[in-house]
């Protein structure tokens, strides 16, 4: 299976460094079989010519210890220099017989600036305000407690957001809940 993603419009940001993209899914496969699926990203620029790729999966049976099942795969990188199309390619793999057994659901491509504002902090007892400059008042606050996961989960904490004409802010409190949070600004 393919598909194509038109990123023009991304075009400065990439020519900048300034673009990651990120894929994710679950694969997996059935018993002791090595039949597997891998999600390809291929980077190509204006030419047709291949600038660069990004690969997640397989899984296969020793992965699952021969059980069946999915587990979840991620990976990330700059999108090259040059990119303006991104061709998507699942794999399937058959490896024992005429039947494919390999699994592959939730497949996702995003794509992040890397060139986020810079988000400021003011903790005070268990509560804090996060705040970020007005200009990127179009950015989504995330939250994660686990930086080590793969991938890791990041959470939207949806506005409304405070303004005060120079910064966007969100009060959060109760933080002494959770052992560790980490935050972060998504376009």
């Amino acid at each position: 299976a393919t598909q194509d993603f038109d990123i023009y419009s991304r075009g400065a940001d990439i020519d900048a460094g300034g673009l990651a993209c990120n894929l994710d899914g679950w694969f997996g496969g059935w018993n002791a079989w090595d039949d597997n699926a891998r999600l390809t990203a291929y980077f190509i620029d204006d030419f047709g010519q291949i600038t660069g790729s990004l690969t997640v999966g397989p899984v296969l049976a020793a992965d699952r210890t021969n059980v069946s099942g999915l587990y979840l795969r991620g990976a990330a990188t700059n999108v090259p220099p040059g990119t303006r199309t991104i061709h998507c390619v699942l794999l399937m793999t058959p490896t024992v017989s005429f039947y494919n057994n390999a699994f592959a659901d939730n497949l996702s491509l995003t794509l992040a600036s890397t060139t986020a504002p810079r988000l400021a902090s003011a903790i005070s007892g268990n509560s804090a305000i996060l705040s970020w400059p007005l200009s990127a008042g179009d950015w989504t606050l995330q939250s994660a407690t686990d930086l080590a996961a793969t991938p890791v989960y990041w959470v939207d904490l949806p506005p409304p957001y405070q303004t005060n004409g120079a910064t966007v802010s969100l009060t959060l409190s109760n933080l002494t809940t959770v052992p560790a949070q980490f935050f972060r600004l998504r376009q």
